[in-house]
């Protein structure tokens, strides 16, 4: 499955507006980025299903992406998607995880 669709699109958006002065090592992902993932994805699901629904999934995304990613991985899966670059496998199965664990009721 491709990762622009759904839920991993949002994750570049918040790691553009949020990734200047990135630091090396496990960290973990800032709530603020967090915070915009969230609220990109709930914008970009609302156009498409209620807004409850917007609000558990992305709500879900937020914190599975929290519990998933160290911020180095956060920052390499959204550069690579910010540039048009194939995500590297392992990166692209823990987004996957994350996009099928978090799909909204329909």
């Amino acid at each position: 499955m491709n990762l622009r669709r759904s839920f991993v699109r949002p994750l570049a958006a918040a790691a553009v507006l949020a990734a200047i002065g990135a630091s090396a090592g496990a960290d973990p992902i800032p709530q603020a980025w967090l915070a915009n993932v969230k609220n990109g994805c709930v914008k970009s699901c609302t156009a498409q299903l209620p807004a409850a629904a917007c609000e558990t999934a992305c709500t879900c995304v937020a914190q599975q992406t929290a519990a998933t990613m160290d911020k180095d991985e956060f920052l390499a899966v959204n550069t690579m998607l910010e540039k048009n670059q194939p995500v590297p496998p392992a990166l692209e199965s823990k987004a996957q995880a994350i996009q099928d664990r978090c799909q909204p009721a329909q």
